[in-house]
């Protein structure tokens, strides 16, 4: 019928604003107590997954393979990125 589980279930249509593209380029605010003046204010990552718990965003920064940074992060749409192998 077209309609989403959501839909059917709550007569709603469901709000997806919130998603984003997986492997898009995602900016992560640096607090102002780790950063000094001419410091960047943002760290460049790459979104890999969404939290199943919460609004949260699983991003990872684009130099270290085996780090992983939770929170609630809000990446923008941008291009995928391309990862060096």
């Amino acid at each position: 019928q077209g309609k989403t589980p959501y839909e059917v279930w709550t007569g709603k249509k469901p709000r997806l604003n919130h998603i984003r593209v997986f492997g898009s380029e995602a900016y992560v605010p640096i607090p102002k107590q780790l950063r000094k003046k001419w410091d960047k204010k943002s760290q460049k990552l790459i979104l890999v997954g969404y939290q199943s718990d919460s609004c949260n965003y699983s991003v990872q920064p684009t130099d270290e393979a085996n780090h992983s940074i939770k929170g609630c992060h809000n990446p923008r749409d941008r291009r995928p990125v391309k990862r060096n192998e």
